[in-house]
Formats: C-alpha cells, structure tokens, sequence
C-alpha cells in the first residue's frame, strides 16, 4: 500500500514538474534568461548556499542583463525584467498587463510597482 501511494506521489510530482515546464518552455520563451539557468531550478542557484552578500551581488547582476526585455525564473514562474524605461512605460500602459504577478500578494504591495526608482503619475 505504502509503495502504491509513493508511486502516485511521484507521478503527480513528475505531472506538476512536465506541467510547468510546458508553461514555462511557451511563455516568453524567445527572451534571454539570465544565467545560470536550469530549467527545474530556474535561477534558485543564484541564491542557494550563498551569504547575504553573495545574494545581493548576484541580484545585481543578474538585473545588469544588457537586453533590454529579460526573464527572471523564480520557482518555475518566469518573470520579465528590463532596466528601459520606455520598455516599462509600454508594458505599464498595456492593456495585456492589467493582472500583478503573484509577488504582490506575496509581499503584500496592494499599490505601486515592485520596484521604482522614480514617483509615479507625473
């Protein structure tokens, strides 16, 4: 019994696995990513293991990409990143992009970006 519920654990963590990686494989797939990436982890090994410094520099790095659209793997999802701010005004003022990804809720951000480094509406 134990061995026939391990079994069916596997396959539905094999069919989440295949699930998102389809997901992920169709969706802004044509975008660089940043390095290095794996296509489970995504970019976890930019942050696993490392000290709080070693984080902070990768992050650095990793938002220093020289395109000008990029994706950003976290926990499977990908994120689209770009450091021109014609690129986010475009993006912003979409119709496409009314929905805010997952992070908000997570980090409670009812309003605003996730990160600005200007004040917005003017």
């Amino acid at each position: 019994m134990v061995l026939v519920e391990l079994i069916l654990l596997l396959v539905v963590a094999a069919g989440l696995w295949l699930l998102l990686y389809l997901r992920t494989k169709s969706f802004a797939s044509r975008l660089p990513a940043v390095q290095p990436y794996h296509p489970v982890i995504g970019n976890a090994l930019l942050f696993v293991g490392k000290t709080d410094e070693q984080r902070f520099l990768n992050i650095v790095r990793a938002f220093a990409h020289p395109a000008r659209l990029f994706k950003f793997m976290v926990a499977g999802y990908p994120m689209l990143v770009t450091n021109e701010p014609e690129v986010a005004q475009k993006i912003l003022t979409s119709t496409e992009c009314l929905e805010k990804p997952f992070l908000y809720d997570f980090f409670k951000l009812d309003y605003g970006l996730f990160a600005a480094h200007l004040l917005l509406g003017h």
